[in-house]
This record gives structure tokens, C-alpha cells and sequence, in this order.
């Protein structure tokens, strides 16, 4: 059974919405998907209805983007209480942090003549999450860039002229903030740096999960990731990555078996059951 845990929709950076994840991915075989948009939980309800419809196993998530020391680390929640108090307010203030930031950079991209107004209605659309990616789309629709790419070279990436610095959530305050939310918390695309730096620490924290298989993946890192997972006890999971067809994978392409992330799903059924005996 074809399994591919992290794909990311139209709620965040992806191209699709879940219901055509969803179909698509069924066309292709696999068996259970993970849609793990950026910082927001708000694909959770679609996901799951659509998961349902199809009959395919849909385990929505959330991809915190947190900080730890000078890193920037991604950590998922998966089957999270999308509902908890907790979860909706720390998104809530993520969400008006990137709004804040996306204003910034407006204006730099205005002081060079770019002008894109602040209050486009495609800047903050209600159920989405705001991000680079978002500004890029804009410009390109708007003929200031010919691709994605070119608005984040010249623009929008670390070297960019109208880059602006994001302020993260400390990971250890994520990692306990998915335990309050009933969630499993793993530890995404982790590099080898991230790894060195920030594993042991975040395991203290109470990590419960690393993603050890994604595309072009060295067989050295993978490992490396299945040592520290084994002497900390903590499940794989594995994913594409997945935004947008004409990357390095299209959907579908990228999948691990079920049965390398049993350990994973065991873990799922087993948060599932406490939320459930606690209501």
C-alpha cells in the first residue's frame, strides 16, 4: 500500500485543493495521504470529508515553521483537535504576524516602484495561509516577474531586495503545543545540520516522530535519521513535499509503504482513541 504524508494544498502554498489532491492521488494508487499546509488548520474539515467521499485514509496536519537557535525548523502536528483553544489562538497570531510581514514587504517592493496594493483581496484570503509564495503568485500576475522563481531571486528570497525577516515560534513551544492538541509531532525534512543541532534537544521536548524518506534523499542522511529515531524511540513517516506538479516530483510519483510507518499509524489510532475516551 502507497503512502505520501506530506502534500501541502490551495489552504497554504500547494496548487490544488484537497479534494483534487485527493482524486489524483487515488488515480495513482496510493492508499493514505498526509495534506499538511503551513500554519493553519483550516483544510482539516475538507480534508477529512473528501478523505471519506473517496474512501482513501486522510490524515490532515499542520507544518509549524519554528526556530531553534540560528535554524529554521519544520515541525508537523498530525491529527491534531484542529478545534483546540490553544491551536486556534497560536495560529491566529502566526496568521497576523505573516499579514504583518507581508505589509512590509509591500512597501519595499513599492519604494522600487512595484505596486501591488495592501489591500488586494488576494493578500489575506480567509482560509489560507500568507506566505512569499502568495506575494510571488501576485507578482507574476501582475507582470512584474515571468516566473515564480524570478519574483524570489530578485525579490522575496534571503538575498532578495525586498526580503523581510520572519519572526518564528520557538520549536520546544510547538512540540508542547501539539501534545496539547492530541496530536503526533514530527520532526520534517530534517537536513543533517538540523539534525546534529536540533534532534536531541527537541526529543527532551517530546517529539514523537521524524520523516525520514523524501525525494533525492541521500541513503547516508536516511541512515543517519533511522539511528537517532531508533535510540530515541520515535516513528518514521515519509512524504513528497508535494506543492505543485513540474517540481522535482509530481503527485503521485513519490510514495513509502504502509508498512514503514505502522509504528507511525499505531501512534494516530492510539492519540485518536485518548480524545475520544476524554470527551
Amino acid at each position: 500500500m502507497k503512502v505520501d504524508l506530506h502534500i501541502h494544498s490551495t489552504y497554504s502554498d500547494g496548487s490544488l485543493p484537497p479534494a483534487e489532491i485527493i482524486s489524483l492521488t487515488t488515480g495513482k494508487g496510493l492508499s493514505i495521504v498526509g495534506i499538511t499546509d503551513h500554519d493553519t488548520g483550516n483544510h482539516f474539515p475538507e480534508s477529512i470529508k473528501e478523505g471519506e467521499k473517496s474512501g482513501m485514509r486522510v490524515i490532515p496536519g499542520v507544518e509549524f515553521s519554528t526556530g531553534f537557535k540560528d535554524l529554521e525548523i519544520h515541525i508537523i502536528g498530525y491529527a491534531l483537535d484542529y478545534r483546540n483553544r490553544d491551536l486556534l489562538v497560536h495560529l491566529r497570531r502566526v496568521r497576523s504576524r505573516r499579514l504583518e510581514r507581508a505589509r512590509e514587504i509591500l512597501a519595499r517592493l513599492a519604494s522600487k516602484n512595484i505596486h501591488i496594493p495592501a489591500s488586494a483581496p488576494e493578500l489575506a484570503p480567509e482560509n489560507a495561509t500568507i506566505g512569499r509564495v502568495l506575494i510571488a503568485r501576485l507578482l507574476f500576475n501582475h507582470g512584474y516577474v515571468r516566473t515564480i522563481e524570478e519574483a524570489f531571486d530578485r525579490y522575496l528570497g534571503s538575498n532578495g531586495t525586498a526580503f523581510v525577516p520572519y519572526e518564528l515560534t520557538d520549536a520546544h513551544e510547538v512540540v508542547g503545543l501539539i501534545k496539547k492538541s492530541g496530536g503526533v509531532s514530527v520532526f520534517a525534512h530534517p537536513s543533517r545540520a538540523e539534525l546534529e543541532t536540533a534532534f536531541d534537544v527537541l526529543c527532551e521536548a517530546g517529539l514523537e516522530g521524524i520523516e525520514a524518506w523524501r525525494p533525492a534523499i541521500s541513503r547516508g542522511l536516511v541512515n543517519a535519521i533511522e539511528k537517532k529515531a531508533s535510540q530515541h524511540k520515535l516513528v518514521l513517516t515519509g512524504g513528497s513535499d508535494w506543492h505543485h506538479d513540474g517540481g522535482r516530483r509530481n503527485l503521485g510519483e513519490f510514495y513509502v509503504e504502509k508498512s514503514r510507518i505502522a509504528d507511525f499509524l499505531n501512534l494516530v489510532e492510539e492519540k485518536s482513541r485518548s480524545r475520544q475516551e476524554i470527551r
